[in-house]
């Protein structure tokens, strides 16, 4: 996983957990070049957000004709998701929602360590 996937997996793990980034996030965000933290701040981030929105908010009939429970729906159903969101939620398990699954936790293990885990889980206590 390149430094770029990982500020991607970031992002996606602090929205979904409603987490701030922590130092972690910063260190891989200094080693990215103009251009990926551009498209980090103008484009992912945004489409980050607005498919959390579609996932976790109560939608009103009148505005919102579709109810959307996943990435995969919200890209077919809305609007074309990035590749790189899409590979980053199916390869660690990343659904935007509250949840943690095993997939998921693996994929922290394996990406940034046990240690990370753990006081990740702890913070969500």
């Amino acid at each position: 996983m390149n430094t770029f996937e990982k500020i991607v997996f970031l992002e996606m793990t602090n929205k979904q957990f409603a987490k701030l980034p922590n130092s972690e996030y910063f260190e891989l965000y200094k080693k990215l070049d103009e251009n990926e933290k551009n498209h980090i701040d103008l484009n992912i981030s945004n489409e980050i957000h607005e498919i959390w929105t579609w996932i976790n908010t109560k939608q009103r009939k009148e505005i919102h004709k579709t109810k959307i429970n996943s990435i995969e729906e919200y890209n077919e159903l809305i609007a074309p998701v990035s590749e790189i969101i899409l590979s980053v939620s199916k390869e660690f398990g990343i659904t935007l929602k509250n949840e943690v699954t095993e997939q998921f936790k693996n994929a922290v293990t394996s990406i940034l360590g046990k240690d990370y885990l753990d006081q990740f889980m702890d913070g969500l206590k």
